[in-house]
């Protein structure tokens, strides 16, 4: 009976135990619960405060406002070390310094005797003497084209001249005088218009004067300068080379009185 009755009383305590721990365990999770939902409630409200910006902008934040303050501290700290007044800078009346002044003395300059004695004691400065040896090129390198001189078609003069006379009948303008100078590729027609006929009006005619020779171009001259006639210079057929042997042996170029002398051809009446 004894035993009984222990063991009865043992399994009672168990039991209050046991209940015991599941009523600790209830309220453990009910705690639990409330923090929950009060951390839940304390995050609500700071995210209404601070907005939705994410945690790692406001660390980002944090530390850049942090490192913009030591920076400031830094700045701050080296004016301090490095500033200084204008009394530390001013000189004591031990220290005052004097400056020293030099004077630059002018050069020399020679008279004008001096520089005649010494223009006479060293000579005159020759440049041909850097090329003593040096020879001007002989003529010779030049290739020849025939004498030079221009060649006479009598046959191609008539019928030029008649062609001119025709063409300027056809248009009711008389000449007096008809001249050619035979150049090398050109010869020129110079002639004399009748009295009251308009140099004007003969000019007008240059297209109908080459039509007529069949030239491939002429040029009028109206009226030829220091003359009182009209050119009318028309191609040669058969035109002559003008070498420039022949303008370098000629005599205006070899006997001329210019510093550089320079032969470019020539003109009509056949002059370098």
């Amino acid at each position: 009976m004894f035993n009984k009755k222990e063991r009865l009383e043992s399994e009672e305590e168990e039991d209050a135990l046991v209940q015991s721990d599941m009523t600790n365990s209830f309220r453990l999770e009910d705690d639990q619960e409330i923090e929950d939902e009060e951390a839940d409630v304390a995050d609500d409200i700071l995210d209404q405060i601070i907005g939705d910006e994410p945690e790692a902008e406001i660390e980002t934040d944090l530390e850049i406002a942090e490192s913009e303050t030591i920076e400031e501290d830094v700045n701050a700290s080296e004016e301090m070390s490095t500033t200084v007044t204008d009394d530390e800078l001013a000189p004591t009346g031990d220290d005052e310094m004097e400056i020293e002044i030099e004077a630059v003395s002018e050069e020399k300059e020679l008279s004008e005797s001096q520089i005649d004695s010494r223009a006479q004691k060293f000579g005159e400065y020759d440049p041909t003497l850097d090329l003593s040896r040096f020879e001007l090129p002989n003529i010779d390198l030049l290739a020849e084209h025939g004498s030079g001189g221009p060649s006479i078609d009598k046959e191609e003069l008539e019928a030029n001249k008649n062609r001119i006379v025709q063409t300027l009948i056809n248009y009711k303008i008389e000449i007096s005088k008809i001249k050619a100078t035979i150049g090398p590729t050109v010869t020129l027609y110079e002639i004399v218009p009748s009295p009251g006929v308009r140099i004007s009006k003969i000019k007008n005619l240059e297209d109908d004067i080459a039509l007529s020779l069949s030239a491939l171009g002429i040029r009028i001259i109206a009226p030829i300068p220091g003359k009182g006639t009209v050119g009318i210079e028309v191609p040669n057929s058969k035109p002559s080379i003008v070498s420039m042997r022949s303008l370098i042996a000629s005599d205006k170029f070899q006997n001329n009185d210019y510093a550089l002398p320079v032969a470019l051809g020539k003109t009509i009446s056949n002059e370098t």
